[in-house]
């Protein structure tokens, strides 16, 4: 069952929908004002589209894409799939062995419990891995006609065996990569910091193939989505 309630406020012309979804899987799809999308216990797919959105997943493994705007996607117990899309957006895994891909924008992602994948987007994000042993992927940003060096972006490792996995063009060179005080990891090429990292891995061109992000439970879907 879907029930929806379109709120008009004048003042400044912003409409929002309201979703809540029970038991069964559902598509949920937003509009261009700001939307609240309340998932259930089903395998949901919810597409933010445009305004400022917020989502609030459901127990079943579910795949969210914020759209645009500043979007806050929230999982809970399922394996979930979750891009913010661009803006400055806030991911949280949840419970499960989650996927978070962040866009363009300055992003903030936590992957909770679980052994998630974090993927660095093209703003300047913060990654923070929390339990379980956890996946950042780095992607250099000329694999997407972009230019290294303009962003900052900080990876955050938790309680488990984390790896960072940097992405780097095929003819590039191996970063300068400074190991610090408290596990600081510093790699002033490419704009990065870390900490709680226990393990870097390097590729050259967009295969991750032999990479700890290799197997992971969602890496397939993601390549297909083209989170990864």
């Amino acid at each position: 069952m879907t029930d929806s309630v379109h709120i008009s406020q004048a003042f400044n012309m912003v409409k929002s929908m309201f979703i809540h979804e029970t038991i069964e899987s559902d598509v949920q799809i937003g509009d261009d004002g700001s939307d609240f999308h309340f998932g259930g216990r089903g395998e949901d797919l919810v597409l933010g589209r445009g305004g400022n959105d917020f989502a609030w997943l459901g127990g079943g493994d579910d795949v969210a894409l914020g759209g645009l705007g500043n979007d806050v996607v929230i999982g809970n117990r399922g394996d979930d799939l979750i891009s913010g899309g661009s803006g400055n957006d806030t991911l949280l895994g949840g419970h499960g062995d989650d996927l978070l891909a962040d866009g363009a924008g300055n992003d903030k992602s936590r992957g909770g419990n679980g052994n998630d994948v974090l993927v660095d987007g093209t703003g300047s994000d913060v990654l923070h891995g929390g339990a379980g042993s956890d996946v950042f992927l780095f992607t250099q940003a000329e694999l997407y006609g972009g230019e290294t060096g303009a962003d900052n972006n900080r990876f955050i490792g938790g309680g488990g065996h984390d790896t960072l996995v940097l992405r780097l063009e095929e003819d590039a060179d191996i970063p300068d990569i400074e190991f610090g005080r408290g596990g600081k990891i510093t790699i002033d090429d490419l704009g990065i910091t870390a900490r709680g990292i226990e393990k870097i891995e390097i590729v050259h061109g967009l295969d991750l193939a032999g990479t700890e992000l290799e197997n992971h439970t969602l890496a397939e879907e993601a390549m297909l989505w083209g989170f990864i």
